[in-house]
């Protein structure tokens, strides 16, 4: 397989519409137009579904039928992979640090991408879900598989609808929020940001029947700290260029559900962007996707979101 500069994006595209959007998007982000891009699709050929139904009526189509059915499928590729090029370089991204890639399908679209992004990526950009309407109904098959498998680069999802880069949400306020917050400095444009919130969950709290009680207490001596580590975390951002009066820190306490507290502040304040870890800094479970990033990319729909790894 052929290397990589640490630093470059893949982009993986199937036809579907939140393909291009993820484009369109990674557009907008101005700290990337010098980096390296490669336009990825796995080209399918004849599908598998279809190869089935030949099989199962005892029949087999000609070689000159699936050679047909293949060079239309390649010629609609090819022209979605000069579009996402058009829309880059659009954008001032540079011509000569766009590549396009089109290979046909071997172990199967989502293997055969994760083979791809070893290749040294530290972003892997996909949509939400792909253009086959039945995989739709599980969060869109290859992209559930790049989530759960692709631990060594960080990700980014785009649904089918248009992104404003309006804002994003932090979580995890300890050696978590640093590592998000060194990937939000690296990745996203701090001019084009409308508005920021560090957030930290603090889940369950609120219920105390003895009001001098240790539990009440200790919740406020977190709250505390954590606002005061995501203070520090604003003077980063400050000192990066961002304006603070962009930049809110939001420290939720007494809350049922973690992901179900970052989603509803996200979508009441109409943020296109969230920023979270692979795992929180509490999550010791051996699944490559922690419990609250994994419901938070379930119920992100219309946002964009980055993984970082």
């Amino acid at each position: 397989m052929e290397a990589q500069n640490p630093g470059k994006i893949l982009v993986a595209l199937d036809g579907s519409p939140s393909a291009l959007q993820v484009v369109r998007y990674l557009g907008g982000l101005t700290p990337l137009k010098n980096r390296g891009v490669v336009l990825f699709s796995v080209f399918e050929g004849v599908p598998d579904y279809y190869r089935e139904i030949t099989r199962s009526l005892s029949f087999h189509s000609s070689p000159a039928a699936s050679n047909a059915w293949e060079a239309g499928q390649k010629v609609i590729i090819e022209e979605e992979l000069e579009n996402a090029r058009r829309i880059l370089i659009e954008n001032d991204f540079a011509e000569g640090n766009i590549t396009i890639k089109l290979r046909k399908k071997h172990k199967g679209t989502a293997q055969d991408i994760l083979e791809e992004a070893m290749g040294g990526y530290s972003l892997v950009a996909a949509g939400r879900k792909g253009k086959n309407r039945v995989e739709e109904l599980i969060f869109g098959s290859v992209t559930a598989k790049l989530i759960s498998r692709l631990t060594h680069a960080s990700i980014l999802m785009v649904g089918k609808k248009e992104v404003p880069n309006s804002g994003l949400v932090l979580l995890d306020c300890l050696e978590g929020s640093g590592r998000i917050a060194d990937f939000a400095l690296e990745y996203l444009p701090g001019s084009a940001v409308e508005e920021i919130t560090l957030m930290h969950v603090i889940k369950g709290g609120g219920r105390f029947t003895d009001t001098g009680g240790g539990e009440e207490y200790f919740l406020r001596e977190v709250k505390a700290r954590v606002t005061d580590y995501l203070g520090e975390i604003k003077a980063r951002f400050e000192g990066a260029g961002f304006p603070g009066g962009k930049i809110n820190i939001e420290v939720i306490e007494g809350a049922e559900s973690r992901a179900g507290s970052i989603i509803s502040h996200a979508r009441r304040e109409g943020y296109g962007t969230l920023v979270l870890g692979r795992k929180s800094e509490a999550d010791r479970s051996e699944f490559s996707m922690g419990e609250v990033s994994g419901k938070v990319v379930q119920m992100s729909k219309g946002a964009a979101v980055f993984i970082v790894r």
